[in-house]
Parts: C-alpha cells; structure tokens; sequence
C-alpha cells in the first residue's frame, strides 16, 4: 500500500494539467477546430463586416504559434520553471522537458522533495517515481491531458481575442478565453523562435500559472531518456470500483507483497 504514491501522482497529474494548459504549444494546433457556420450565419451580416475581420485577425495570429511549437516540440530539451497558487498557496515545479516531436517526450518533474518522470509515447505512457523506485502507467483517466494535439485543438478553440505587442526584442501575446474567464500572456522569441514565458490570469485578475522556459538545446533526443530505470518495480493503479482502505482511500496494490503474505 501506498497512499502517499497516490499523492504524488495526484500531484504530477495537476502541475501537468497547470503546465498544458497555460503552455503557448496549447494555443497552437495544425488542425483548426469544427466551425459551426449555421450558429456564425445568424450572428453575420453584410452590415458587420468588422465580425469576419475580427475572426481572419484571431486565426492568423493563432498560426504565428505553429513554427514555435515545430521548434519547441521537434529535438527540443529546455527548462521550465513553473509556480502556481492554489488555495492562496504559491506552489513551485521545476521541470525539464525533452521533446522528440509532439507524440513523444520526456518530462522531468520536480516538486518539493518529490521527483517524478514522465514518459510519453504512442505505445504507452509512465510514471517513475524515484523517492519510491516504482514504475506505473499514466492512470487512464489522466492520459488526456498528456496529449498535446488534444489540448492543442482544446485551447486554440477557447481563444476569443488575441492581441500582439513588443517588448524590445520579444513578441508579447495576449489570449483572452471566449468565456472571458482566462487571459494568457506569452512572450516569445521570434529571432530564436523560443518561448520564454507564459503567464495565466483568473477571471479576477489573479495570477494562477506563471512558466519561465529557459536553456533551450537543440538535436537528437538520446534514447535513454525513454528507457525505464533498471530494477525498479512496476505497479499496477486499481481500476474505478476498486478496493478501498478503511479511511476510504483508493489504495494500491503491490502484487509482489500480496504473494509473500500468501505463502
């Protein structure tokens, strides 16, 4: 049993979802999201030719991200320093990410004392918790948000308004969600085609997320970056329904020790 292995992936889960989700790479996907034109023909008319201009404006400044995502996400490693508020608590994460392409990568994560990697594929995706020297999948329900094309497509169809300013070298954007609950400020790179900060407001005004990505390098991603660490021990998260402690807690199930007990 280890409920506080539950933690930490409960943990790793969230600063991954806060990581995705302020990422400018979200902002940016290939493939633009199903329009709904009968909804759009209503609300335009010959009259409001400013709406179409508004829409091509938004879309084209949306492409801008593609060549910093092919940058970023093709034999890309950088840092990200990463600090959330949560519950009026400042939480920090330090990270380190090693992107092959989009479908594959590493991430190093660092949270307090705990130290978490995480490894994504097409054929599976891990966690590997060092503190514990213990392996385990991406629980099922957590692996959306580990898919960037998904989060991609997700959030460039939350973008409602999009503006562009420059700060001496740097291009700054600003994103506003349609529900007007998020605002997002990137600042990019545009000689290096880097990000190099990102930083998440509240409906309020609050600071919920801010990322610094840093010592970025560029080439081939070695293939040990991938590999799960030798003798550690792999575990198994119970499926939902499964057993539950006495306090009501999900507990994990360590085959291993249930067998000796058995003996």
């Amino acid at each position: 049993m280890l409920k506080r292995s539950i933690f930490i992936i409960i943990l790793v889960s969230f600063f991954m979802a806060a990581v995705l989700t302020a990422a400018p790479a979200a902002f940016a996907a290939d493939e633009k999201p199903a329009e709904k034109p009968a909804e759009k023909t209503t609300e335009i008319t010959v009259d409001k030719p400013a709406e179409k201009q508004d829409d091509k404006k938004l879309e084209a400044l949306l492409d801008e991200f593609i060549k910093y995502d092919e940058k970023t996400c093709t034999n890309a490693s950088y840092a990200i320093d990463s600090k959330t508020k949560k519950s009026g608590k400042e939480e920090a994460v330090k990270m380190h990410a090693y992107f092959r392409d989009i479908k594959n990568f590493v991430m190093n994560i660092e949270a307090g004392e705990n130290k978490v990697k995480v490894v994504v594929t097409p054929k599976e995706s891990w966690m590997y918790m060092k503190e514990y020297n213990v392996i385990m999948d991406v629980p099922a329900d957590s692996k959306e948000q580990f898919d960037v094309e998904k989060q991609q497509k997700k959030r460039r169809g939350e973008a409602g308004e999009i503006t562009k300013a420059k700060d001496g070298d740097n291009d700054i954007y600003t994103i506003i969600s349609k529900d007007k609950k998020k605002r997002s400020v990137i600042t990019c790179d545009p000689k290096q085609l880097v990000y190099t900060k990102v930083a998440e407001y509240g409906e309020k005004g609050e600071l919920l997320t801010e990322a610094s990505f840093s010592d970025y390098k560029f080439g081939k991603i070695d293939d040990a970056e991938f590999i799960k660490p030798a003798g550690a021990e792999v575990m198994q998260l119970p499926q939902p329904g499964g057993q539950k402690s006495e306090t009501g807690e999900t507990e994990i199930k360590d085959d291993k020790k249930t067998e000796e007990k058995g003996k």
